[in-house]
């Protein structure tokens, strides 16, 4: 018996879809994204999610799908796609959520100074998460592959991402993944 394919496709500004991006996207942050915005969090990031030029935005994200079910989600963007992003869709949808946003901007300056230093001609790897059931199929390294492809093809070096919010995890875009 072969396992079905894994096919990506890019992510559709609808509700629903930034509703399981903010899921996927909790789940790679092990709980963060519910910690600064609480229960709501999905609500939140979801109508950020379909304004089009920030970092959280359906432009960033591509999904996974096998047997025509979303199973896994990957999002990034290069160090200039993220220059030019506003903060603003995420502070609006927040509402009054900003003052516990206020308290994280404390907490998370770390992260903050170190997307800021992502040097130019790099890529920056936000999330990447796959459905308990389905992990170890193969989907979490198809969406890796995708976002090394992503990176070659706007010239990018190096991908980087955040691992237990403070490393800094250089990816050569020519080497393989284990």
């Amino acid at each position: 018996m072969t396992a079905e394919a894994v096919t990506l496709r890019p992510a559709v500004a609808t509700l629903d879809e930034g509703l399981l991006f903010a899921r996927y996207l909790n789940v790679a942050a092990e709980g963060a994204f519910r910690a600064l915005l609480g229960g709501d969090y999905g609500q939140v990031i979801g109508q950020a999610y379909l304004s089009p030029g920030h970092d959280l935005s359906y432009e960033t994200a591509v999904f996974a799908e096998r047997s025509g079910r979303i199973a896994g989600m990957a999002s990034g963007y290069t160090s200039q796609q993220h220059e030019q992003s506003s903060d603003e869709p995420l502070r609006r949808a927040a509402g009054l959520r900003m003052l516990r946003m206020a308290a994280f901007s404390v907490i998370g300056r770390g992260m903050k100074r170190f997307i800021k230093t992502v040097p130019d001609g790099d890529y920056y790897l936000l999330a990447v998460a796959v459905d308990d059931q389905a992990r170890g199929s193969g989907i979490g390294s198809t969406l890796l592959d995708y976002s090394e492809a992503t990176a070659r093809a706007h010239g990018c070096a190096r991908i980087v991402s955040m691992s237990q919010g403070t490393t800094l995890v250089p990816v050569n875009c020519t080497s393989a993944v284990g």
